[in-house]
């Protein structure tokens, strides 16, 4: 709150905590403050939007934002709070007539946004009618953009120039919030100066990194199945997340099986094969705190706040492993947990990792813990640091790109420079099980 009230002036900030410290709180708190600040001018009430880079964490942070919001007295309808992606509910208020309700939605005429990357990307640099049509909510806006590390590089340069001009030119205030905060938007003013003290203090988890050796989902589901015994004698909880669906499924029915045959600890599933529905009760029974094995794709590894014993991770960037490992011991009641880092690979000894992930990431992260077999939470943030300092100087942090944006020039479409060219991908929903997805 100092902060926030020595620099009204400034409109860029960032907020540089560990996983599971807050920063959803946090950037409520700078959000709600600010726009309090802000209507004592005689100027209309800023909205506050907020970002998030997928689907899965959307959930949990509407849930956060409407209690606060009845905490406050207000209730949470279109006009106060509206969910903006590809999955949310259309509706926006009971007063308002059916026929006007997309319009109001469409251009955003809420209180309060929480919407993807892909939603606030698309109104800030798409040229369709259909995005330019919210552009002016993005104006006078409080904006929180969380999990920025999920950004891709050839944003970094594009971001930073229009972000400053959204806040010069359209005076908006933006907070750029990670545990693992990418080197763009330097002029950006820190909400918490001596993160540094914050890092130093957590003592949760410790890295083992088993990458020597790759192991083939077979030589896997058999080390899963020799080391169940433990895991049930121990009430552990146990989190296995992959990269692929499918390698996931494969390492699920094993652990199903081999725990049918045991009675013993519940195997829990999550990735975009679950129904949103199911996904977001499968969380909740995790949250219950009992003995369990989860077994998810990396859609769980930001933003979902699961407290686990053990987690096991198939290799990934840097960035990827620090956001997984805040699902461990993340409450720190525990003595120091295990977060181990495997490297798999297909029956053709094709690594996982490598059928997703950057090329540029997964080496630059290799070089780094090469001679690590292990590291303690303590040092995560220094070799976070070099690891987003070395992208810096490899990767394309997207010139072209902004030189195009600049001069009105065709180029990519904003989905492909956020996602990559995706493959057309199949999603089944439900519709019985959740109406409002109709």
């Amino acid at each position: 709150l100092k902060v926030i009230e020595q620099n009204q002036t400034d409109m860029i900030y960032n907020l540089t905590a560990p996983t599971g410290s807050g920063k959803t709180l946090l950037a409520a708190t700078w959000a709600f403050r600010l726009r309090e600040i802000i209507s004592s001018l005689p100027d209309m009430p800023p909205k506050i939007i907020i970002v998030l880079p997928f689907l899965s964490i959307i959930d949990q942070t509407i849930k956060d934002y409407k209690r606060l919001l009845k905490t406050g007295g207000y209730e949470a309808d279109g006009a106060w709070l509206l969910t903006s992606h590809s999955l949310s509910d259309r509706h926006y208020a009971e007063w308002l007539e059916k026929e006007d309700e997309p319009f109001f939605v469409d251009t955003w005429r809420s209180e309060l946004i929480i919407t993807t990357y892909d939603q606030f990307l698309m109104s800030l640099m798409d040229p369709k009618a259909r995005y330019q049509m919210r552009f002016h909510s993005l104006c006078d806006a409080l904006i929180v953009m969380d999990e920025v590390q999920s950004l891709p590089c050839k944003l970094w340069q594009p971001l930073e120039s229009i972000l400053n001009s959204l806040a010069t030119t359209c005076n908006s205030r933006v907070l750029l919030m990670s545990a693992t905060l990418p080197p763009f938007v330097k002029n950006a003013i820190s909400l918490l100066p001596a993160y540094e003290k914050y890092f130093s203090q957590f003592k949760r988890y410790r890295f083992s990194f088993r990458l020597k050796k790759k192991l083939n989902t077979k030589e896997f589901c058999e080390e899963l199945e020799r080391r169940l015994p433990v895991w049930l004698k121990g009430k552990k909880r146990v989190l296995i997340t992959l990269n692929t669906r499918k390698c996931a499924r494969i390492a699920r029915d094993a652990l199903a099986d081999l725990i049918m045959e045991e009675h013993g600890l519940p195997v829990y599933f999550i990735s975009a094969d679950v129904t949103p529905l199911d996904r977001l009760e499968t969380i909740e029974k995790i949250k219950e705190g009992k003995p369990c094995v989860v077994v998810s794709t990396q859609c769980i590894e930001a933003g979902v706040d699961i407290d686990m014993d053990l987690v096991i991770r198939d290799f990934a960037p840097l960035d990827s492993l620090v956001q997984i490992a805040g699902r461990c011991n993340r409450e720190g009641k525990k003595e120091r947990c295990q977060v181990e880092i495997i490297d798999l690979a297909d029956e053709d000894e094709n690594r996982y990792s490598e059928m997703i992930y950057d090329p540029v990431h997964l080496h630059v992260t290799r070089d780094l813990i090469e001679d690590i077999p292990e590291m303690l939470e303590e040092n995560v943030l220094d070799l976070s640091n070099r690891y987003f300092n070395q992208l810096l100087d490899k990767k394309d942090t997207g010139k072209i790109h902004l030189k195009r944006f600049t001069r009105w020039q065709e180029d990519l479409p904003v989905h492909e420079l956020l996602r990559g060219k995706e493959r057309r991908q199949h999603t089944f929903l439900v519709i019985e099980q959740d109406p409002t997805l109709k």
